[in-house]
């Protein structure tokens, strides 16, 4: 009795303390995932997306899809090498290379969708998802990335009816059943989300799942089950970057900005895209000082990332500094 009493303060102000902590994008989000290869919905063994982080496979020359031409598949692996690397602008243009060399390949206009979407460039992500489908019309990591699209441009409705899809070919896709829950808690129907986080929570616990059940029960003001799901995010993944993530980005939509800075400063060791996304969060809390110096740090860090280079200079602009502004 005397744990359960330790932890029934508000949730959100526990939440922005236990973010110290840890924290789909739904950026703007990376439950994104992409696989490179044949289709692994078309394979009863298929448990989940693969990620692009993931090693390629020592043949994997004959799974990427792209016939005998293989200056096709170096370039498309060049996309790919450049993914794992973190560049995502220099992915963006070896995928766009690719799909210009292999126009008729599902698998390269699906990369391109990713790496667009990680450029911030949603219509060309959507319009390359969409041109993938056509080849492909069963390949559910296509529609996957598609829904992850139509869920960040607020298209919630199309998003849930490509995800509910997805689920209902492959139960088994987690990431999927994720971000369905997210839908619905972006639409604050919490009921309607509490029922696809709790399947994703089933699949495998972990603390990403775990922290959005927290928060649904909480607006549910059920905070025995808020609590007790926090708690179980905490001793699952202390450490997680992409669980204080989730937790900021939910701050900022309830306008708790304060709790957002904090979920994001406790992160270790955050790269220029944390520190961007930091930079926002201050901007939105009026601190525009604060805001323009991250930004300058984040664009000096990613000198090629023409997004960046443009946020920083707009910050300086907001606190009137010319020069700066001038040289990004």
């Amino acid at each position: 009795m005397g744990f359960v009493l330790k932890f029934r303060l508000p949730l959100l102000r526990i939440a922005g303390l236990l973010a110290l902590a840890f924290v789909r994008t739904l950026t703007a989000q990376d439950s994104q995932t992409y696989q490179i290869g044949p289709d692994a919905s078309k394979s009863p063994q298929a448990q989940t997306q693969q990620k692009p982080t993931q090693k390629p496979s020592q043949n994997q020359g004959q799974d990427l899809g792209w016939g005998t031409n293989i200056q096709n598949a170096r370039i498309a692996r060049a996309a790919e090498l450049a993914l794992q690397k973190g560049d995502k602008v220099q992915a963006l243009d070896f995928a766009r290379r690719a799909v210009k060399a292999a126009p008729d390949d599902p698998q390269i206009w699906f990369l391109l969708g990713y790496a667009a979407r990680l450029n911030g460039r949603i219509a060309e992500s959507v319009e390359a998802y969409t041109h993938g489908l056509r080849l492909d019309p069963a390949s559910l990591n296509g529609s996957s990335g598609l829904a992850q699209d139509y869920s960040t441009m607020g298209r919630t409705e199309d998003a849930q009816t490509l995800l509910k899809q997805i689920v209902a070919a492959d139960p088994r896709r987690r990431d999927d059943t994720l971000l369905l829950g997210e839908t619905y808690m972006h639409a604050r129907d919490y009921q309607g989300a509490v029922e696809w986080l709790a399947r994703a929570e089933r699949l495998k616990p972990e603390a990403r799942s775990e922290v959005l059940l927290a928060i649904t029960y909480e607006n549910l003001k059920q905070m025995d089950d808020a609590n007790r799901y926090l708690v179980l995010a905490k001793r699952h993944d202390p450490d997680n970057p992409d669980v204080s993530r989730t937790l900021a980005g939910f701050f900022r939509e309830a306008g708790k900005y304060a709790d957002a800075i904090a979920a994001l400063k406790a992160i270790k060791n955050p790269k220029p895209d944390l520190i961007a996304e930091l930079a926002f969060t201050y901007q939105l809390d009026g601190n525009m000082t604060e805001s323009a110096k991250l930004y300058a740090q984040s664009a000096n860090a990613q000198p090629r990332d023409l997004n960046l280079q443009l946020s920083a200079a707009r910050a300086q602009v907001a606190i009137g500094s010319i020069d700066d502004t001038n040289t990004f």
